[in-house]
């Protein structure tokens, strides 16, 4: 009988094979991990990313929204007395319902960080309401049914408005005391002054063809705070920021980070007709000007950026019409709001 040989190992040319088949087993089950790994990664910075569009866009259409209110219809005269002393208070000395301002207005208005375009948003508070009693337009003051010095100061840029809503004044009080106060063409604190203290009429301060018609009563009507504010993008220790800066605000607040850029195209309708015919950018026209009372509706770009650097080669994006290819690696995303201009 044949004896049976048992093999007590591997030859060469099998170990190699096998080492060969492990190698490449291994080498699949390493990429689909790191594969799995990146998409993971991917998909988690895009929706961080979709997240800081959502809160930017859905914060500044909701101020957007508000875009000139008063109470009253826009069927009536705001005549703007207001005066700003500081030049970081230029932007609240305004009265167009929505004003598009350039970087460098935005540098030298809001704030010298900033690098972006702003919107700036004029409104009138739709809380703290209240109501004028007596308003002495000899002397110059006013009062009230209750105290208004817990939320008004002589800092505080205000607008009174009629009753019949035939007439709106903004100013800044000389003076505030319980539910007092006084105005002059001195004006307030250190940031603004008045440079009129006769209300009739529908002008303003910073249009040199524009004056009063004179002195009009406004009891009875109602008292409301200044609430305007401006939007821009800056860098902080989160990255780049969206910033929202208020009347009352010293510093600007964030809003939300990973918003790289910012840019706005204010449908304008120039013949009436009540729907835009036209889109300008910030820098179109001067700040101020008469044509940004036309403003119907506005669009927002918002570009997004990845909190880390995530693709292996730069990856180009579009924004604001255009093809950009970076120099790193971080994933970047436009995204784009209409909204109506209400008021």
């Amino acid at each position: 009988m044949n004896k049976i040989r048992w093999q007590s190992g591997l030859t060469m040319i099998e170990l190699i094979i096998s080492l060969a088949v492990s190698l490449l087993v291994i080498a699949a089950v390493v990429r689909f991990l790191v594969n799995n790994t990146s998409t993971e990664q991917f998909n988690y910075q895009f929706g961080i990313m979709q997240q800081s569009a959502r809160i930017g866009l859905h914060s500044i259409a909701n101020d957007t929204r508000l875009a000139g209110y008063t109470g009253c219809s826009n069927d009536f005269s705001i005549s703007n007395v207001l005066d700003n002393t500081n030049a970081t208070d230029e932007w609240i000395v305004n009265s167009e319902a929505v004003q598009g301002i350039t970087r460098a207005d935005v540098q030298s208005m809001v704030d010298p960080a900033a690098t972006s375009e702003g919107i700036v948003i004029f409104k009138l508070s739709s809380s703290d309401i209240f109501s004028v009693s007596n308003h002495n337009t000899g002397s110059g003051s006013m009062s009230f049914t209750t105290a208004i010095n817990s939320v008004v100061s002589n800092e505080t840029p205000v607008g009174v408005i009629r009753q019949d809503c035939q007439q709106t004044a903004i100013f800044v009080p000389g003076s505030v005391s319980g539910n007092q106060l006084s105005y002059s063409t001195s004006g307030g604190g250190s940031r603004f002054s008045n440079c009129s203290v006769a209300f009739r009429g529908g002008f303003n301060c910073y249009d040199p063809g524009s004056s009063s018609a004179g002195d009009v009563e406004l009891n009875p009507g109602t008292l409301r705070v200044l609430d305007s504010v401006v939007y821009f993008v800056k860098p902080d220790a989160e990255g780049n920021t969206l910033y929202r800066k208020r009347v009352s605000d010293t510093n600007a607040v964030p809003v939300v980070s990973g918003i790289e850029q910012l840019a706005v195209y204010y449908g304008v309708d120039t013949d009436g007709s009540g729907v835009a015919n036209r889109f300008i950018q910030a820098g179109d026209l001067a700040f101020r000007h008469e044509d940004w009372d036309q403003v119907t509706v506005i669009r927002l770009h918002l570009l997004t950026q990845s909190a880390m650097e995530i693709t292996r080669l730069p990856r180009a994006y579009f924004f604001n019409g255009g093809r950009v290819t970076p120099t790193d690696s971080f994933l970047r995303k436009e995204f784009v709001m209409t909204i109506d201009v209400r008021n």
